[in-house]
């Protein structure tokens, strides 16, 4: 029987759209001075 229970992490990222999340990044140009790590990959 395969293990198919998702973690805790996984619902709390659910909440956030990632699509709504980049749209405000976009928005408010956050990742305007990225190094490394998008806002996105930074908040995960």
């Amino acid at each position: 029987m395969k293990n198919t229970s998702v973690s805790l992490f996984r619902q709390v990222l659910d909440l956030i759209p990632k699509r709504e999340f980049e749209e405000i990044v976009m928005k408010h140009n956050g990742d305007k001075r990225k190094q490394s790590f998008d806002s996105w990959a930074h908040f995960v």
